[in-house]
């Protein structure tokens, strides 16, 4: 590969080709699934295996042939329908009582169809000779990133630092206080506990911009140091509030923001991702165990494993099949498609209720009353992955369209990677793909971590606002 960018014409092959094995891995699946209604965790390993090979074989094939291949969103997607959706069934981590064979049926062809949908959007957006990308007006230097960071993370502590009244003792024992008992999780101070909610979200983006930094000056500076220190407390607080999509997020995002700066990338860069994958994975599986006992939990021995019908998996997961499959069993037919009620939930889900009291609940959808034998707990949430949210909506041509408009995005995130690649693309392609792959196990995630995107726009449109300002004044004195 002679320059930065994927060769065009092996990607428009890989985006055909794709298609044809979902399609083929989807009716191999289907044949091998279980024939009557108790479906056995470990019955269902080989019908998942074959699916999961469908949707990851030709990711596989492309990344060996050309590890840049890595970065193309489309892949990624792939790889997020696997993680949140298939990855269960392959393990064989929970057995489906209750489920009917036609209810997994249509789940496996709403997975494939998604699947489908995703590359048929991708290519359809390919034909609009459009590609996004962000203008470098003006680089960013060493000295913005730094201040950006010192900015993102006062600004997302505020929460923090009111709760506890600046009280170390206060931060660090809610650090290891359970998911929903910290002070600041507890915080009530009305319409100004929105504004400091979403400016949390900027303790998302110190870890990636401190990438960057280290990127930039190449050593570990007094700064890169500081700043380093400042997003390891910052994970801590998203570790704390036991959101592991958004841990993954952080690392992640952070993750791709270096592989893509260093591109070309080789064999020994994506051994080197793969282990801190490893271990991102490992992180957010210690977090299952001790999150709604607390961090304490750990040290006192007080850990709690969940119960698993199957045998323990290597991964956890959040039983997004075996939900979408009670939802199969009850949509249409005893309960109807949420409709324009299920796309207003998605695009409320970042507004808090103070200021918009009368939207929908984010799990709007009674399951409890359908499924009989799911925890009775008031505080219990369940997930379904966004395939399911999208046929919740409007059934197999919601689950379509919906795999239609991931395509469209990761075509036009493909964007960032045209060379030359800079630091604002690599942090703006960072964060977009990471929302994207999170955004797989819940289609809200799209508005709630999208938050993350727009406000990493805004720091750097504010930066090039106030540059361009300054030239004018300056132009205009000289």
């Amino acid at each position: 590969m002679g320059d930065n960018s994927l060769d065009e014409k092996s990607s428009q092959y890989h985006s055909i080709w794709p298609i044809y094995v979902i399609l083929l891995g989807w009716m191999c699946s289907i044949l091998i699934l279980p024939e009557y209604k108790y479906m056995g965790a470990t019955e269902m390993m080989p019908a998942g295996a074959v699916l999961a090979l469908g949707l990851l074989l030709t990711v596989i094939i492309a990344v060996a042939r050309q590890p840049d291949s890595l970065f193309r969103v489309e892949n990624l997607v792939m790889l997020g329908i696997f993680y949140w959706v298939v990855l269960d069934a392959v393990q064989g981590a929970y057995d489906y009582w209750g489920v009917s064979r036609t209810a997994m049926v249509k789940s496996f062809c709403a997975i494939a169809l998604f699947g489908v949908s995703v590359w048929v959007g991708s290519i359809w957006a390919s034909t609009l000779k459009v590609k996004a990308s962000v203008r470098e007006f003006v680089s960013i230097d060493a000295d913005f990133l730094f201040v950006a960071v010192l900015s993102a993370f006062l600004l997302s502590m505020l929460r923090v630092f009111i709760a506890c009244k600046l009280d170390l003792m206060c931060i660090a024992g809610g650090l290891l206080a359970p998911r929903f008992e910290s002070p600041w999780h507890t915080l009530d101070v009305a319409n100004l506990d929105t504004i400091l909610v979403h400016l949390q979200n900027l303790g998302k983006l110190i870890p990636p911009l401190t990438v960057a930094l280290f990127y930039m000056e190449r050593r570990f500076s007094w700064r890169v140091f500081l700043c380093l220190l400042l997003g390891i407390i910052a994970l801590f607080i998203v570790i704390q509030s036991g959101g592991r999509r958004h841990v993954g997020m952080v690392v992640g995002a952070s993750l791709f923001v270096w592989l893509l700066l260093l591109r070309p990338l080789k064999w020994r860069h994506l051994v080197a991702a793969t282990a801190v994958a490893a271990c991102l994975i490992y992180l957010m599986e210690i977090m299952v165990t001790w999150r709604n006992e607390g961090f304490s939990a750990v040290f006192e021995e007080r850990v709690v494993y969940e119960d698993y019908s199957g045998h323990e998996p290597l991964i956890k997961v959040d039983r997004n099949l075996k939900f979408m499959a009670y939802i199969m069993d009850v949509v249409p037919e005893r309960h109807p498609h949420t409709g324009w009620e299920g796309i207003y939930s998605i695009l409320a889900a970042p507004i808090p209720r103070s200021i918009l009291p009368g939207k929908p609940a984010v799990h709007a959808f009674p399951i409890r009353d359908y499924v009989s034998h799911l925890p009775q707990a008031p505080s219990w949430t369940w997930t379904c992955s966004s395939v399911c949210d999208f046929y919740l909506i409007g059934g197999f041509l919601g689950v379509s369209l919906g795999g239609f408009a991931f395509g469209v995005m990761a075509y036009f995130a493909n964007g960032l990677l045209v060379p030359p690649v800079t630091i604002r693309k690599a942090l703006m392609y960072g964060v977009i793909a990471m929302v994207l792959f999170i955004s797989i196990r819940a289609v809200r995630e799209v508005m709630r971590l999208g938050l993350g995107v727009v406000l990493l726009w805004m720091i750097l449109l504010v930066r090039q606002f106030l540059l361009n300002r300054w030239k004018i004044l300056s132009n205009s004195r000289g």
